[in-house]
């Protein structure tokens, strides 16, 4: 419908970017659309996508095709921001697997009682008995919904993993989705349906709303590095501070300045400042404000004087003192399950000085 032919590589785009700039696409003209409509489902493009995940759902080899060149297209864009990070997994699990899982599921409810199927052949769960509404778990033309895939995923989690317990880590946003996931659970009769949590976070809104990926609205892992790479880049030629060094190991420098944090973030205007200064060492981390990590800061901005050892046995002993009075209570918080943990004393993983200092294991 839009894409004509285009690709990641003729594009010259990262596959990630490429797809997520079609998925906005298609939300625009899903809203062009939707004017003179109640029903977003009655739109013709949202036809057409419903028939599509129909097709897909059936195994109809065009549709899977293709469903398979973008996947692969995004999966390669994730992996080089992944590798950059040095972020990896240990195990992915995949909806596109586990909402077969998630039908089953379904079947069995339904010859439980636990779901009902109204008129058109959608099927349904009531939890008016919970204090919670109705919920379509698959929709009257056989497909699944994001719900279908979430009782598959967590059956699946349970049977492969001796877990004690799954902690959904999800936007506030999300909240009454989980409730109604864990009750239906619940209903369902699975003993581990008590081993569920959502630990639930406040969502992060940008001046003008949320973020939304179908439209656009989104600040970019790749974009924030890429933008403290030239920030670091023009602040180094600026201070002169880089003299001697190769362009090879200037572009790794602003590497990983530019994976360590955004520009708006408190490591960055730590480094901003301490780059400013005389001394020849650079920002390796954020001290915390405990007294130890007062006594850094005050080195830094040059009411104490030290030595870069010294600095190092400081930085050490304020991440230790910081991992022994806030790890644990982060830890007994999320044992008793709470709204929000935020850990605002986070150390970077970014050390380079000068005198070539070892503090990358800081």
């Amino acid at each position: 419908l839009f894409g004509n032919n285009e690709t990641p590589a003729s594009q010259n785009i990262k596959g990630d970017k490429f797809v997520g700039k079609y998925y906005v696409e298609f939300e625009n003209q899903l809203k062009r659309e939707a004017q003179n409509l109640k029903d977003n489902e009655q739109t013709p493009i949202m036809i057409k996508a419903q028939e599509l995940l129909q097709k897909w759902e059936e195994g109809d080899e065009e549709t899977l095709e293709l469903w398979r060149k973008m996947n692969n297209w995004v999966y390669e864009g994730f992996n080089k921001t992944y590798n950059k990070l040095g972020v990896d997994f240990d195990v992915v699990q995949y909806e596109s697997n586990t909402y077969l899982l998630g039908k089953e599921i379904i079947k069995i409810g339904l010859e439980k009682g636990v779901f009902y199927k109204k008129d058109d052949g959608s099927i349904w769960c009531d939890l008016s008995d919970v204090g919670l509404d109705e919920k379509i778990v698959q929709r009257a033309d056989g497909t699944s919904v994001y719900i279908t895939q979430d009782l598959g995923t967590a059956t699946e989690r349970f049977k492969d993993f001796d877990l004690d317990r799954i902690i959904y880590t999800v936007g506030n946003e999300q909240d009454y989705h989980f409730k109604v996931l864990f009750a239906i659970l619940k209903k369902l009769g699975f003993s581990w349906s008590d081993q569920l949590e959502h630990l639930s976070y406040g969502m992060v809104d940008l001046p003008d709303g949320k973020m939304k990926s179908r439209e656009g609205t989104v600040i970019d892992a790749d974009d924030i590095m890429q933008e403290m790479y030239l920030e670091a880049e023009k602040k180094s030629l600026e201070l002169g501070k880089l003299e001697g060094f190769t362009q090879e190991e200037k572009n790794n420098l602003y590497e990983k300045i530019g994976i360590d944090g955004s520009g708006k973030s408190t490591q960055a205007k730590f480094l901003e400042e301490f780059l400013s200064s005389k001394n020849e060492t650079y920002l390796t981390c954020e001290p915390t404000f405990n007294p130890i990590g007062q006594m850094i800061r005050d080195i830094f901005s040059g009411k104490i004087n030290s030595n870069n050892h010294v600095i190092t046995g400081l930085f050490v002993a304020d991440r230790l003192d910081h991992i022994l009075n806030e790890y644990y209570g982060i830890i007994s918080k999320l044992e008793k399950g709470i709204n929000v943990i935020s850990d605002r004393y986070y150390f970077s993983s970014f050390a380079y000085q000068g005198a070539h200092v070892p503090f990358d294991w800081v």
